[in-house]
């Protein structure tokens, strides 16, 4: 018996339809490795379109960077760092702040459902 005769090969299957017509414009990379290839496309993704160009954050280029929301958030994180043998520092302690000159007016009309006099 050849394997040819019980071995079939599968089809990739395509997005239901039902879902693509839901998404925002997507694509899959077939090929990537879905950690660290990834991780370096994210990066590449970042600094896009240029292609060595110095940027004030640049010490971030090639280390992960993670955010504590609160102390026990930040607990965890020091303490899985040590755990694991691996160095790290904060770049700050502080809670963020969003800056004044973010638009903070949404883009899309509200509608309290009230209707307006006549």
């Amino acid at each position: 018996m050849r394997a040819s005769e019980f071995v079939s090969e599968a089809k990739k299957s395509k997005a239901h339809p039902d879902h693509v017509s839901t998404m925002q414009p997507s694509m899959v990379v077939h090929d990537m490795d879905p950690g660290y290839d990834y991780y370096r496309f994210m990066i590449k993704i970042a600094g896009y379109p240029q292609k060595n160009a110095a940027h004030d954050h640049e010490h971030f280029r090639d280390h992960p960077v993670m955010t504590a929301y609160t102390q026990a958030e930040e607990d965890m994180l020091s303490a899985t760092v040590k755990g694991m043998g691996k160095k790290a520092s904060w770049i700050t302690t502080e809670n963020g702040k969003e800056p004044s000159s973010n638009n903070k007016k949404s883009p899309v009309a509200f509608n309290s459902g009230a209707r307006k006099k006549k």
